[in-house]
């Protein structure tokens, strides 16, 4: 909670009149970059459903090596 603070907090000074006249253009990437970041460690995570296969099947593996 305290990072998202800070980073809120760095995002609106960067919109702010007291910074560099760049600070716009790095807030708006930044936030873009932390979203890809988070989706992505979203995306590694996430579980894959099972799918049967047929050939991986055991009753199919047994007849053929038997």
């Amino acid at each position: 909670m305290r990072t998202f603070l800070i980073l809120g907090a760095l995002f609106f000074f960067l919109h702010s009149s007291w910074a560099p006249s760049w600070g716009q253009h790095l807030a708006n990437w930044g936030l873009v970059l932390v979203a890809l970041g988070f989706l992505g460690g979203m995306a590694s995570t996430s579980k894959i459903r099972y799918q049967r296969n047929r050939y991986y099947d055991n009753d199919y593996y047994d007849q053929q090596h038997r």
